[in-house]
């Protein structure tokens, strides 16, 4: 899959299109197959190395996210592959909204 990696706290040109291995889908998990995102002040401030930078768990970016599920584990029954989502991922730090 496609992901927009922070390499580097600062510029916006520390950002880079990378290709990284499909994730799998553990219990009690549906994987997303995200057609948009937000760019959100939170984001910006991760990425000039302030706020929550410290907890940055990804240097994959982004929050709000919408698309529609392609992968559900067998434990999931609340989501359907072929449904059409939307979410904000509220976890702290960095939470991977910014990749396919």
């Amino acid at each position: 899959m496609k992901a927009i990696v922070l390499k580097a706290f600062g510029s916006a040109d520390n950002f880079d299109a990378t290709d990284l291995p499909l994730p799998e889908v553990r219990g009690g998990e549906a994987r997303v197959r995200v057609k948009a995102v937000s760019f959100n002040p939170v984001d910006y401030q991760i990425r000039k190395g302030r706020s929550e930078s410290t907890q940055v768990r990804s240097m994959i970016l982004g929050r709000d996210l919408s698309g529609s599920v392609d992968a559900v584990h067998a434990d999931v029954t609340d989501f359907r592959v072929g449904d059409e989502v939307f979410g904000y991922v509220a976890n702290r730090a960095s939470s991977g909204a910014y990749a396919e």
